[in-house]
């Protein structure tokens, strides 16, 4: 069997998975609860990735097609360990992938090139913040998205949720400004929260900037900070000066 062949032959296998991936859609989208159907789910695709990635060097249309299908089992695999919430909007946005990834297949079989689902990415970035965040009593919405921290906001509630640790003083920096043109932007009634979500940490320059903005704020949080960082607040006594160190987002207080 030439190259060519290999090719044909994994996408006439596909065509039952395209039926599968439709009938998935309408299971996932019901389910209140992901055990079973996202495992379902997440071995088809990594059986996908896995077979596609060895062809990319045949039809270069795979290398497309298995990068995709590697970002959605990461995004699956976030929500079948708990990291992102099953919720509604995340039964969709499964659904949506599932929808995509069918019709790549069937592109793929007529011939034809297939998208980057840029707009499912995204959506997959966000759908992570936004379904951290709806683990708590508070209703918040994301404002903005950066590579170092997701900015949201309920009311006068303004949460910087960290997606990373924080070692360069540039970013520092530049993640100083950030957290000033939004507070700023709020007004001086914000209540600003900073969600360490338990392991990320920031240099003494970030934190000497958040300790800055205490008179321009009517309160400030600090949420699940690491063991290093909640020891080191205690220490400066940072509580006493309108500091507040909680462990969820559901302590904080409008």
């Amino acid at each position: 069997m030439d190259n060519e062949d290999l090719v044909e032959e994994f996408l006439r296998e596909s065509a039952d998975t395209v039926d599968v991936f439709s009938d998935l859609q309408e299971v996932v989208r019901e389910s209140e609860s992901p055990e079973g159907v996202l495992d379902d789910i997440f071995r088809r695709v990594h059986s996908l990735k896995g077979t596609s990635s060895c062809l990319t060097e045949y039809d270069g249309r795979m290398v497309l097609l298995s990068s995709w299908c590697h970002r959605f089992e990461t995004f699956l695999d976030s929500v079948r360990k708990g990291e992102v919430a099953f919720t509604l909007v995340v039964r969709e946005l499964v659904g949506d992938c599932l929808d995509a990834l069918a019709t790549d297949i069937e592109l793929l079989q007529d011939g034809d090139s297939i998208a980057d689902h840029t707009d499912l990415l995204s959506s997959m970035e966000l759908g992570g913040a936004v379904t951290t965040a709806s683990r708590s009593a508070v209703s918040l919405s994301v404002l903005e998205q950066y590579d170092s921290l997701t900015v949201l906001r309920s009311g006068n509630l303004l949460v910087f949720q960290l997606r990373c640790s924080i070692d360069s003083g540039r970013i520092s920096d530049e993640l100083n400004k950030l957290m000033w043109q939004h507070t700023e932007a709020v007004g001086p009634n914000v209540i600003f929260v900073l969600d360490f979500g338990d392991k990320y940490l920031l240099p003494s320059m970030a934190i000497g900037g958040i300790i800055g903005m205490i008179n321009r704020t009517a309160r400030i949080y600090m949420v699940a900070p690491p063991i290093f960082l909640r020891s080191l607040f205690r220490r400066f006594n940072l509580e006493c000066a309108g500091f507040a160190i909680v462990d969820s987002l559901n302590e904080c207080k409008e």
